[in-house]
C-alpha cells in the first residue's frame, strides 16, 4: 500500500508542477504574449503574424512571453513549466522553443531572459548558442528598452536555426570575423593616431636635434681650433704672425658660438 501512495505521488508531482506554470501564465491560444503591457498593439500584431507564418510553414513553433515577474522562480524552471503546461512544438517531436522575457519594474528592478528549445530542437540550439543569441543580439537592445528590436533579433536568428538554413558552427565563424574586424580596426586607429602625434611633433624635435648637433659640431671644431692655436703657441708664433686662414676661421666660430647662445 505504501509503494502504491509513493508511486501516486511520484506520479501526480510532475502535473502539479507544471500545473503551478499554468496557472501563473494560462494558455491564451496566441504565439505572443506580453503580461507588463510593454509592446504596442501593433508591435504584437506583427510578431503574431510573423510567428504563425512560420509554425504554418514548418513544423516547428515559437512561443513569446514578457512577463513582469517570476512569482519567486528561477527564469529556466518557470520557462520549462510554461512549455510542457502550454505544448509548444508538436508532441511527437517537441520542437517548440519558449522565448522568456522578465520585464524590469520598480518592484522586482532586475530583468532576466531565457531562451527554451525543445528536445527535438537541442541539437540545433545548444545552451551555448542560446547565451550567444541572449549575450549578443537580445541584451544590447534590452538594455536600452527596446524589448520589440530584441525579440525581432532572437527570431532573425533562432527562425533560420530551426529550418536547418544556419548552425551555431556559422554562427561561431561570423562572430570570431567580427572580432577579428574589430581587433584590426582597432589597431588602425592606435597607429593612426600614432602617427598623427609623431608628425606634430616631429618638425619640433628634428629642430632640436639639428640645432644639438649644430653646437656639438661647434665645440668640436673649436676644441680642434683651440688646440691648433696652442700648437702654434708653444711653436712661439706672435698673434700678428699667426695664419690668417686660421684667424678667419677662428673668428667665424666665435661668431657662430655666440648666434647659438654659448
Amino acid at each position: 500500500m505504501r509503494k502504491f501512495i509513493i508511486a501516486c505521488l511520484l506520479f501526480c508531482l510532475p502535473a502539479a508542477l507544471f500545473a503551478q506554470g499554468e496557472e501563473h501564465f494560462p494558455k491564451s491560444g496566441r504565439l505572443v504574449n506580453d503580461y507588463s503591457g510593454i509592446l504596442t498593439a501593433s508591435q504584437l500584431e506583427t510578431l503574431e503574424t510573423r510567428l504563425v507564418a512560420f509554425n504554418d510553414s514548418t513544423s516547428n513553433q515559437i512561443a513569446v512571453i514578457i512577463t513582469p515577474t517570476l512569482y519567486g522562480e528561477e527564469i529556466m524552471d518557470l520557462g520549462t513549466r510554461i512549455g510542457h503546461s502550454w505544448g509548444i512544438g508538436q508532441d511527437n517531436l517537441d520542437n517548440g522553443v519558449l522565448i522568456l522575457i522578465k520585464s524590469k519594474t520598480d518592484e522586482e528592478p532586475d530583468g532576466d531572459v531565457a531562451i527554451l528549445p525543445g528536445y527535438g530542437l537541442e541539437g540545433a540550439l545548444p545552451d551555448a548558442f542560446c547565451m550567444h543569441i541572449i549575450d549578443d543580439e537580445m541584451i544590447p537592445s534590452l538594455a536600452e528598452g527596446e524589448y520589440y528590436e530584441a525579440i525581432v533579433n532572437a527570431l532573425d536568428v533562432i527562425e533560420p536555426v530551426c529550418v536547418g538554413e544556419y548552425s551555431y558552427e556559422q554562427y561561431k565563424k561570423e562572430d570570431r570575423a567580427a572580432t577579428i574586424f574589430a581587433c584590426i580596426i582597432i589597431i588602425i586607429f592606435f597607429w593612426a593616431l600614432i602617427r598623427s602625434i609623431t608628425r606634430r611633433l616631429r618638425p619640433w624635435r628634428w629642430r632640436q636635434l639639428q640645432q644639438r648637433r649644430m653646437e656639438f659640431g661647434l665645440e668640436f671644431q673649436w676644441r680642434q681650433l683651440r688646440r691648433r692655436l696652442q700648437w702654434l703657441r708653444r711653436r712661439r708664433f706672435r698673434r700678428r704672425r699667426r695664419p690668417r686662414q686660421i684667424l678667419n676661421r677662428e673668428t667665424m666660430l666665435r661668431g657662430a658660438l655666440c648666434g647659438a647662445g654659448r
